[in-house]
Formats: C-alpha cells, structure tokens, sequence
C-alpha cells in the first residue's frame, strides 16, 4: 500500500492528503503514460471519479530516485480517507481500470489490506499569522 500522509482541515474543511509508491522497474515511462490517458481519452470518466469522491484537486508526480521512481499523488477532499476503501470494492468501469494501471505499473493492489503500517507524523507546523496592529510582534 502507498505511503499516506495527511493535515488538517482547509479553511473549506477540505483535507490534503499524499500518497507515494513506488513505481515498479522499468515501468516510470508506462507510469507517465497512464497518467496521461487519465487526463486525456479517459478525461470525462476522471472528472466523474472526482465528482463522486469529492475530490477538489489533485497534483501528481513522478521523482526519480537512486532507488527508482517513485508516483506522487496529493488530493485535497472532503473525505479523503474514503477514496482508498471506495476504489477497492468499486465496480465502476474507470475504478476497475485505475486498480489494475496501479497494480500493473506499481504493484499495488489496492484490494487488499495495508501490509504496513501507516506513515508515522514527524513533523506538523505551520505559520501563525499575526494580524496588523494585533499585539507584540518581537
């Protein structure tokens, strides 16, 4: 199962979350064309994924590592907890399809259970902003 992380709440109480996994040898090339079919002949099926699952964005990436290369995707959702477990038992044509091109091109099943566990939080900041005239800035 891809590594998950999570923060709080947007301001829309939207949630971002980033998974990463390992893409499998020889197949990052694959990898950057199934990402294109997402967004391309499979477009309309995406943005129905992304209607149904409440999905406001998502940014993906490819980073080439010594180790080999590894898909980054952030989503930022209502839910974005159910978007795993949706994908696992959904029988929706597209879904069915994303399951197997993730199976394929990294080896995760995402059917089955998480074989470990999840990502431990190291580190949570973030800049408090302090409003104009609202008190000592030293």
């Amino acid at each position: 199962m891809p590594e998950k992380t999570a923060d709080r709440p947007t301001e829309n109480d939207d949630f971002t979350v980033i998974w990463a996994a390992p893409i499998l040898p020889g197949k990052g090339e694959a990898w950057r064309r199934f990402i294109q079919e997402m967004v391309g002949a499979q477009r309309p099926s995406y943005e129905d994924l992304c209607r149904r699952l409440d999905i406001r964005a998502a940014r993906v990436w490819i980073s080439e590592t010594a180790r080999g290369d590894v898909g980054v995707l952030a989503v930022i959702a209502r839910h974005p907890q159910q978007i795993m477990s949706h994908l696992a038992v959904s029988n929706n044509p597209f879904d069915r399809w994303l399951r197997a091109q993730l199976a394929d091109l990294q080896g995760v099943d995402i059917a089955l259970p998480p074989t470990t566990p999840p990502s431990e939080l190291l580190l949570d900041w973030e800049e408090t902003l302090i409003e104009e005239g609202g008190g000592d800035t030293a």
